[in-house]
């Protein structure tokens, strides 16, 4: 009589063998999309230190843009006359600095200008961010004789500060505007209160074609998590002492504009 055959026992062994197999495919695949992801991020990484190359800066023209208007006759930076003469001239575009007075009054002022304006009442470490708008509105830029002659200004011409709306509101319809939100890193509260001010000044000036960007980057994310459409972009600065330990010097990836330090840009 012929032996028994457990057939269950006949098709166990090679259905494990199977098993088995398919398993350390899986691992293997699962190994190769880790490491290879690994290099990609390393190799993103490594780009994004690399000089851009002649192709890519061909893609697009760079966009030339006049920091606080047009000063090259001596009219003093971010006030109506030099937006005005920027327009004048066909610039494309204005950037302006934007600084928050102490009552959230969003002012066309570079806090290293207080310096020339305020003369003997002006310190160092003064913020614009210290003053409330009372005090700001009555500073204004007397021009010396020379430059007043060259820029074909009046013996009483003085410039004011602006209000970042009045800017917005002079230069969007003719140009984009590009807002550079100045915020002081000593107040835990500032950049959280500039961001909210910046997204209302769009807002209720309907600026579409404004662009922002700060060196803060806590700035620039929070203006998006409050506005996601709002074009924005990060400022590339040197990795200073001070730029890495607020982390400016990370890559930064997603970006839609990255402005450079002016110190890391050359002639070419």
């Amino acid at each position: 009589m012929a032996p028994l055959i457990n057939k269950n026992k006949k098709w166990q062994l090679p259905f494990k063998r199977w098993h088995f197999l398919v398993l350390a495919c899986t691992v293997a695949a699962f190994q190769v999309l880790i490491l290879s992801r690994w290099h990609v991020n390393e190799d993103e990484d490594a780009d994004l230190g690399q000089k851009p190359s002649a192709a890519f800066c061909a893609r697009l023209p760079p966009v030339i843009c006049a920091h606080g208007g047009d000063t090259s006759t001596g009219l003093p930076p971010n006030t109506a006359a030099a937006l005005q003469q920027a327009i004048a001239i066909g610039s494309g575009c204005v950037e302006i600095d934007v600084a928050r007075t102490s009552d959230n009054v969003l002012v066309v002022l570079h806090p290293r200008d207080l310096k020339f304006l305020m003369g003997e009442a002006w310190h160092p470490g003064l913020q614009v961010r210290d003053l409330s708008w009372q005090d700001i509105s009555k500073l204004a830029w007397a021009m010396p004789q020379d430059k007043r002659r060259a820029a074909g200004a009046g013996e009483s011409d003085d410039y004011p500060v602006l209000t970042a709306k009045e800017a917005v509101q002079m230069t969007s319809p003719f140009v984009d505007v590009i807002l550079d939100a100045k915020t002081s890193g000593s107040n835990p509260t500032d950049e959280q209160e500039m961001a909210d001010a910046i997204v209302r000044l769009v807002y209720s000036s309907r600026c579409s074609n404004c662009l922002v960007w700060a060196k803060s980057d806590k700035v620039v994310n929070l203006i998006k998590d409050l506005s996601p459409a709002q074009r924005a972009g990060y400022v590339l600065m040197n990795n200073s002492e001070a730029a890495i330990s607020h982390g400016i010097h990370l890559p930064l990836r997603g970006v839609q504009v990255l402005p450079a330090f002016d110190k890391l840009s050359c002639e070419n």
